[in-house]
C-alpha cells in the first residue's frame, strides 16, 4: 500500500484471507487497484461533512468497464445501494464495512479493500461531531484522482448526475480546461442557473485562475450559443 498526503491506495485484499499472499479471485482481478480519497465540506444544515470516496482505478485485467461492473457487485455482496437512497448504517448496520479514526488517520476496512488514509484536521473535526462518516462506492474507475475528488468535493451525490451514463471521459463532451467538462457546464446552466462564464469559473467551480483567456472565451463562446439555442427551442436539455 502506498499513501499520499490525500488518498490511501491499495489492491484489493480477499474478504476471507487478508494475506497479501494470497491469490487474488477473479473479482479482484477485475477491480484492479482501489483508491480512497477523504475530504469534508458543508451539508445541508451547513456544518461539515467527513466524506470518505473509495474508486477503483480502471486497471483490472478486463478493464474500465468490466472494473465498474466488478464495483457494482462488490455493493451487491455488502447490501450498499446503486444510485437512490442513502443507507443509514446507524439503523440497518453493515459490520462489513467499518471506518475507524485515530492518529490523524482514516482506516476502512470493507470485502476487498482495507486502507489506511491520512485526513485533514477539518475532517477528523467532522467526524468527531457528527459520530458518523459518509462513504461513496463509486463505480466510475476512468476518472483522474483529482477530477474525481474535486466532483466529489463540489457536488456530493449529485456527481452521478454530471457522469450520466458515460463510461470515458469523450462521453462528459468538450473539456474547455482544468477538467470542466460540456456534461459539468450543462448541468451547472441547467440545475444551478449559471448563464456565464463567470458563474461557472468563479461562482461555482472556483476553476478561474486554471483556465487560458482562450479557453475562458471558448466556454463563454459555448455557454452564449447554448443560451441562444435552448431560447429558439432548438435545445431539448
Amino acid at each position: 500500500m502506498s499513501q499520499t498526503n490525500t488518498a490511501a491506495v491499495s489492491s484489493p485484499s480477499s474478504p476471507s484471507s487478508p494475506s497479501s499472499q494470497s491469490s487474488p479471485s477473479p473479482l479482484q482481478s477485475r477491480l484492479g487497484t482501489l483508491v480512497v480519497i477523504p475530504w469534508a465540506g458543508a451539508d445541508e444544515d451547513g456544518e461539515d461533512m467527513p466524506f470518505l470516496m473509495a474508486y477503483s482505478l480502471g486497471d483490472g485485467v478486463d478493464g474500465p468497464e468490466a472494473g465498474q461492473e466488478a464495483v457494482r457487485t462488490v455493493a451487491g455482496e455488502i447490501g450498499l445501494p446503486v444510485g437512490g437512497e442513502i443507507l443509514d448504517a446507524s439503523y440497518e448496520p453493515r459490520p462489513d464495512v467499518r471506518v475507524l479514526v485515530e492518529g490523524g488517520k482514516a482506516v476502512l476496512s470493507m470485502p476487498y479493500l482495507k486502507a489506511t488514509c491520512p485526513v485533514p484536521e477539518q475532517w477528523t473535526a467532522a467526524a468527531r461531531a457528527r459520530e458518523t462518516v459518509y462513504l461513496i462506492l463509486a463505480s466510475r474507475p476512468w476518472l483522474a484522482r483529482e477530477q474525481a475528488r474535486r466532483l466529489a468535493r463540489a457536488y456530493g451525490t449529485k456527481a452521478r448526475d454530471i457522469l450520466g451514463e458515460a463510461h470515458s471521459e469523450a462521453g462528459l463532451g468538450r473539456d474547455f480546461g482544468a477538467g470542466l467538462t460540456e456534461a459539468e457546464v450543462l448541468h451547472l446552466m441547467n440545475r444551478e442557473w449559471a448563464r456565464t462564464a463567470e458563474d461557472v469559473l468563479w461562482r461555482r467551480t472556483k476553476l478561474g485562475l486554471r483556465l487560458s483567456p482562450d479557453q475562458v472565451a471558448g466556454l463563454e463562446s459555448f455557454m452564449t450559443g447554448r443560451l441562444a439555442a435552448k431560447a429558439q427551442g432548438s435545445v431539448a436539455r
